[in-house]
């Protein structure tokens, strides 16, 4: 028995102690060779008809470069830099025949970005929901939390902490009525008072059907986008900008990107994201949408005409990342980490199998063993 437990805790100690060092090394050797990376900003360009990059090489005067390598200024850029032209008095009054104003730039001009990091989070069953009609005209933080079940969507009043019975009965009725199944697959909502107005949630129902649900004057407002029938939804996102003419981005399984307007019109654009595994950053204006998709390896940016998101232009970039001489490939068979740029979750992961590295550990194990036999231990 005493044999068995000193064996049990020399074990022990070794497969901690393995375990250890497939995450701390690898880690530490990431520390002392990494070399900082970033990629340049870029934008399509209304004046040039081209994508053009952030330059700041120089010092701290803007350049701006574009495909071609030519250096500009941020005039080729007007409706990004507007409140310095327009303090300049630089601003153009009209750009390919489109009007242009402060405050037509200011009305259409906005930007968003998002992360497998919480694209692949599984989200909280209580999600809030408030009034988008409110009493003072201003919007106030929400007093109500929604949470969908099977039998229907469940309302609760925060203040009390217990089910409002009535907007229960209201909502699961008013979804029920236009062919929702439950319980909501996918749900997207931005429930802060820091915005102009509130168009509720965005929300697929069990068999994938596309869906608007918001809180109006205490009621519900529901609707179902027979646009979006047929399509394999995977992301929905809904947009809540000054110009009132996107309501949300919806991808599909095959990462196809999709403009929701309004109206329920479902436009299918060039653009191709993939939610689960890139970064995407969108800059959209009076005139056109930059959609930029990236990852470690590289990115894609797509220049869409914001008048009927067609397409315009597109650009591809591959990082040119440092190559430096990795040691833990040749020592290590595998790399253990617990988080990750993906997901919000800890837990153990492998990672970067290296047959080297499982050779030359074979070979260090062997001869630990054989030296230890040698000398009697």
């Amino acid at each position: 028995m005493t044999f068995n437990m000193k064996t049990a805790g020399k074990g022990f100690i070794i497969f901690s102690t393995a375990a250890l060092a497939l995450w701390i090394v690898p880690w530490i050797c990431a520390i002392i060779t990494a070399k900082p990376f970033s990629a340049p900003f870029t934008m399509y360009s209304p004046i040039l008809h081209d994508f053009t990059y952030i330059d700041r090489s120089g010092g701290k005067a803007l350049k701006l470069i574009d495909s071609k390598g030519n250096v500009h200024g941020d005039e080729v850029q007007p409706l990004f830099y507007y409140m310095v032209l327009t303090g300049r008095g630089a601003l153009p009054k009209e750009i390919d025949g489109h009007k242009i104003t402060p405050e037509l730039v200011k009305k259409y001009r906005y930007s968003m970005s998002e992360k497998p990091q919480y694209v692949n989070t599984k989200p909280a069953p209580a999600q809030l929901l408030m009034e988008s009609v409110p009493v003072r005209l201003e919007l106030q933080d929400p007093e109500h939390a929604m949470i969908f079940h099977k039998d229907g969507l469940h309302i609760y009043e925060m203040n009390s902490n217990s089910e409002d019975k009535a907007k229960t009965e209201a909502f699961t009725k008013a979804l029920a009525d236009i062919g929702f199944r439950f319980p909501a697959k996918l749900t997207s909502g931005n429930p802060t008072h820091r915005k102009e107005f509130d168009e509720g949630y965005l929300l697929t129902d069990s068999t994938g059907r596309l869906y608007q649900l918001k809180m109006t004057d205490g009621r519900p407002e529901a609707r179902h986008f027979s646009s979006a029938d047929g399509i394999s939804i995977k992301y929905i996102s809904i947009v809540e900008i000054s110009s009132r003419e996107i309501l949300g981005y919806v991808v599909d399984n095959d990462n196809v990107f999709y403009v929701l307007r309004p109206s329920g019109e479902l436009i299918k654009t060039d653009a191709v994201w993939n939610p689960q595994k890139e970064n995407l950053y969108i800059s959209g204006d009076l005139l056109y949408h930059t959609i930029k998709a990236s990852d470690s390896d590289g990115e894609r940016i797509y220049a869409l005409r914001t008048s009927d998101f067609s397409f315009e232009n597109k650009m591809e970039r591959r990082y040119d990342k440092p190559q430096s001489f990795n040691i833990c490939r040749w020592i290590l068979p595998f790399r253990i980490y617990f988080v990750s740029g993906n997901d919000s979750y800890v837990k153990p992961r492998i990672k970067d199998f290296s047959w080297a590295g499982t050779i030359v550990s074979i070979l260090a194990i062997t001869g630990i063993i054989f030296w230890r036999r040698r000398h009697g231990n």
